[in-house]
């Protein structure tokens, strides 16, 4: 081998190996994307969604198509823009959450594998939640009732009044002001509202007039919620006061003997059952939503039942309970702080999560309208607020 001025020169025999070792190289690398087949890359197709709108009342979405991966975390499915959720996925459909935005909605869907994009334009999606009545002091909301005609009543301890939103959505002051901080507001058999507020005193007010007269001079506890059957009798309990009933004419039942060391957050009568949110801090379950059913007309409850231990509650174990509220094909939806705070435990007991990432902040109150819309008092920082929520034609 000879040295020149600049450098060496290798022998032929030399590069013959350097070329023979590159070339050995090259079949250990990766193939280069432009010798890649390209066909084998195509991306997903989307040929449609299920349902074609995605009206109130629809909860998730099917994504028809071809070439979706069938790991859901190996696809991307995003409505103008927002990401939503999968929920789960095959090569040929894609079941999502309901799109966290609303309009008329251009669909992108994205599957990793592949190089290109699918795309699906002109989704409509409708809105299913606003802001309702017009509170925007602040102020925090406590106590709520929509009666028959559609009328939205709201207590607000803060204010120490009551303020009614009729049901075209314009609010009036339905008390100047309330003898005590209402905690629960109760339909009474006479006509009358019962007002509850953790005091030993129980008055009522007429919704006529918004006048409040005292009812009950001493109850046998201080109570903060309770419900009315059928027949008029209020179930009422507080915390480590054991659950009592009052009789039309304002008299108390005994004591159940079956929450004296509970803390009772929330009592609700649908159909023949009395159901209760409880907590406790020892005794299992430490959470939980409680039925007993309805005997007779005097108000004999059954024994307690379990309807859902909050500890088996998925995404929402947590969270605090604090409402309940029945459409009228017996899905229960249960108010909680959680981000998403809607749980809903449909009649065959499988658990969702209730329009995810759409209803947002603590729901302290939940209560169900007459048709298809129900009533959130929304808990937002210190900030509390009344949403209307519509839940779809059937509710």
């Amino acid at each position: 081998m000879k040295r020149f001025k600049y450098g060496w020169i290798l022998p032929a025999s030399a590069c013959a190996v350097l070329l023979l070792a590159a070339a050995g190289c090259e079949y250990d690398s990766p193939v280069p994307m432009f010798y890649q087949d390209h066909s084998a890359r195509t991306g997903p197709s989307v040929t449609g969604l299920e349902p074609a709108r995605a009206a109130a009342g629809v909860n998730t979405v099917t994504i028809r198509g071809e070439r979706f991966s069938p790991a859901a975390d190996s696809n991307r499915v995003y409505f103008n823009g927002a990401k939503t959720e999968i929920i789960s996925a095959t090569a040929t459909s894609l079941l999502v959450r309901r799109p966290t935005v609303s309009g008329t909605l251009n669909l992108k869907v994205v599957n990793l594998g592949a190089l290109e994009v699918g795309s699906f334009e002109g989704y409509p999606v409708d809105a299913v939640d606003a802001s309702y009545g017009g509170f925007i002091d602040g102020a925090v909301n406590n106590a709520i009732l929509v009666d028959a005609a559609e009328n939205v009543y709201v207590f607000r301890t803060g204010l120490m009044k009551a303020f009614k939103v009729a049901s075209d959505g314009t609010q009036s002051v339905f008390m100047e002001a309330t003898i005590r901080g209402v905690t629960d507001v109760i339909p009474a058999a006479d006509g009358t509202l019962v007002l509850l507020s953790n005091n030993a005193k129980i008055s009522k007010v007429n919704p006529a007039d918004g006048i409040e007269t005292e009812w009950v001079a001493k109850a046998p506890k201080r109570f903060t919620v309770g419900a009315a059957d059928a027949n008029g009798n209020i179930y009422m309990a507080a915390k480590n006061t054991d659950l009592y009933m009052s009789y039309p004419d304002g008299t108390f039942s005994a004591a159940l003997g079956v929450y004296a060391t509970h803390d009772v957050k929330k009592i609700r009568v649908h159909g023949n059952y009395v159901y209760i949110i409880a907590e406790h801090a020892t005794v299992e379950p430490k959470a939980a939503v409680y039925r007993h059913a309805i005997l007779d007309a005097s108000g004999t409850l059954g024994p307690r039942e379990t309807v859902l231990d909050r500890a088996a509650s998925g995404a929402f174990s947590a969270a605090a309970f604090k409402d309940v509220m029945f459409s009228a094909s017996g899905d229960m939806y249960v108010a909680t702080d959680a981000a998403s705070p809607i749980l809903q435990m449909k009649a065959d007991g499988t658990l969702d999560t209730w329009y995810k990432g759409i209803i947002k902040g603590s729901a302290e109150r939940l209560a169900a309208g007459n048709g298809r819309y129900a009533y959130m008092l929304q808990l937002d920082g210190a900030k509390g607020d009344l949403i209307r929520i519509d839940m779809g034609e059937g509710f």
